[in-house]
């Protein structure tokens, strides 16, 4: 990529007082490109024009290193992905001019603010809606969608932490390499598609992270919802009124200036999603770590750090792990990656099309007759099949039979026995009890060739501790580090908190007690209907210690609490 400037003119020159004023009409007129006038002519402007756009962009960054290269850089990327048109070429440049800009914004100095909140309401007055949607990822996006269909004149909005739309696929959890475990047409909705002319994804292609985000933000500005979305805004509290509205409090973040904000809305939906609040281990040492520590999502602004480490450390054992591991090796960096002892071992993994048929993995949970395999409650059909099935010992028998060709026919497929370190990574148990965590090889290049390359090297032990330049592991080992990514998932707790606290009972947000007795009679309900779940595969000691003080939440995705079902003012969504 172009040079950048050097850290005097990047502090120096964007808001110094001679350029300032320039400088802060470039931004505003910049941020004011979301106006509807500009992108009624981003959609018409052809797909070559955009193309040649976005390969400017790093041509801009090396011609002009002031402010001014840095707003033209800004404009060209808030017009490029906001646009319909979908470039068929990208690369790590742009994504990391696009993080380098933001970068910039968050450094400059709270007196450049006022510039950047042109599309903000004031303060002063309490804000009324009809119905605001927390958080901006698929299923928030879809939920506004389909309410302001429905009451096209209410009084909608949408609130979101991000700085653009999409959730996990917002614009700056984007990397070069980042693409969905689905096919196209797999992640899509069926009234916009997500169609080759306009996004460019071949058939049987996994989609780019980038062309993700891009048919979000263009299925909300198609629907008209995406004016509705409020950004930078974390909600911190929303509390029940006597009328039964909702009484929120939000903060509008901008760097480490935070400003405070309410409104009142009549419904709320939370769709705040599964992968919002990272898992941070608490390591022995940590402060005295001399390279960088940082979760798997903070990955996309963390680019220059690793670009100039040698050696990197990835602790965890699912997909996250996988494409951080992916991602740093084939750069060229020796990468140690670390698989608990004490946790659940390394997830599955699998490729798009499976068996001799080369059928299409993930349809196949879709079918009838891989229903009938699932050990299910939810699952009420042709009941005399699934009771032969599971509640007969010549039932279960067949299925531990069918789920270990499964199971093997993964291990030869992926070749896991060719290479002492990728034996190391076959999952503990079968593929029956992987839950969502499975992956999919979706990588441009053989991800197990990195093992034979010699730059991965698997360990199969906890880390113990940290010291200035090392990572300790339960086994002896010391690692050589300069940079420590955790892929250690979420935490699945609630991200706003729900006044008064009396509600919370109601709300399905209370720990489920194990002794509760309606938990015990629906355990022993499912126990006897389905018997194999008993025969539950091996976990470490961490597992089922977190299990005795981790607290079992009851928010579905696509629910309602019961409590509310007179009101309607509440539901989850995500």
């Amino acid at each position: 990529m172009a040079s950048r400037p050097s850290e005097e003119r990047r502090i120096r020159c964007p808001w110094d007082r001679k350029t300032g004023e320039e400088s802060r009409s470039k931004i505003k007129k910049g941020m004011a490109l979301r106006s509807r006038e500009c992108a009624r002519r981003r959609e018409q402007m052809p797909a070559p024009e955009m193309r040649t756009g976005l390969r400017g962009i790093a041509a801009i960054i090396e011609e002009e290193q002031g402010c001014c290269g840095l707003n033209k850089v800004l404009r060209q990327l808030v017009r490029c992905l906001s646009a319909p048109i979908i470039l068929r070429q990208f690369n790590e440049p742009i994504l990391e001019a696009y993080s380098w800009g933001i970068e910039q914004f968050e450094k400059a100095p709270p007196s450049v603010w006022k510039y950047k909140r042109i599309d903000m309401e004031p303060a002063s007055a309490t804000e009324e809606y009809d119905l605001v949607v927390v958080g901006a990822g698929i299923y928030g996006l879809a939920v506004a969608k389909t309410y302001h269909q429905v009451n096209p004149s209410a009084r909608l909005l949408i609130l979101d932490s991000g700085i653009s739309a999409g959730g996990t696929w917002c614009a700056e959890r984007l990397y070069d390499g980042l693409f969905t475990n689905n096919l196209v047409g797999m992640l899509e909705f069926s009234d916009f598609s997500m169609d080759f002319e306009t996004f460019g994804v071949a058939p049987n292609s996994h989609v780019p992270g980038l062309v993700m985000h891009r048919y979000l933000t263009a299925y909300a500005r198609h629907f008209g919802v995406y004016d509705r979305i409020k950004f930078r805004s974390t909600v911190a509290s929303a509390e029940l009124l006597k009328g039964g509205e909702w009484h929120i409090k939000y903060d509008v973040v901008f760097g480490d200036v935070a400003e405070p904000r309410q409104l009142v809305s009549k419904k709320m939906v939370l769709a705040t999603g599964t992968t919002s609040v990272p898992t941070m281990p608490h390591i022995k040492g940590s402060e005295e770590f001399g390279g960088s520590v940082f979760h798997f999502k903070d990955l996309p602004q963390r680019g220059k750090e690793l670009s100039e480490a040698k050696n990197i450390v990835v602790l965890g054992g699912s997909k996250s792990a996988a494409d951080a591991v992916y991602y740093n090796a084939t750069r060229g960096k020796r990468v140690d990656w670390v698989i608990r002892e004490s946790g659940r071992g390394p997830a599955w993994f699998k490729h798009a099309f499976v068996s001799p048929l080369k059928l299409q993995f993930e349809k196949l949970a879709t079918t009838r007759f891989m229903t009938f395999l699932c050990p299910s409650i939810y699952l009420d059909a042709y009941p005399t099949i699934r009771r032969l099935l599971h509640d007969t010992r010549i039932g279960r028998a067949l299925l531990r039979g069918l789920f270990s060709i499964i199971d093997n026919d993964a291990i030869a497929a992926a070749k896991y026995n060719d290479h002492p370190e990728t034996k190391k990574l076959i999952p503990h148990g079968s593929i029956v009890w992987t839950g969502t965590s499975v992956g999919i090889f979706n990588y441009p290049t053989d991800f197990f060739s990195l093992f034979h390359q010699g730059l991965v090297n698997v360990h199969i032990a906890d880390i113990t501790s940290l010291s200035s330049t090392t990572v300790n592991l339960s086994d002896g080992t010391a690692l050589e580090a300069q940079a420590l990514i955790y892929a250690t998932g979420w935490r699945h707790v609630p991200t706003v908190t729900i006044l008064p606290e009396s509600l919370t009972p109601k709300l399905a947000l209370a720990p489920a007690s194990p002794d509760d007795p309606s938990i015990r009679a629906a355990d022993a309900e499912i126990m006897h209907r389905f018997p194999e779940l008993r025969n539950q595969p091996p976990s470490g000691p961490g597992v089922n210690r977190n299990r005795a003080i981790e607290p079992s939440y009851r928010a579905y995705r696509s629910a309602v609490p019961p409590a509310f079902l007179y009101s309607r003012n509440l539901a989850y969504c995500g």
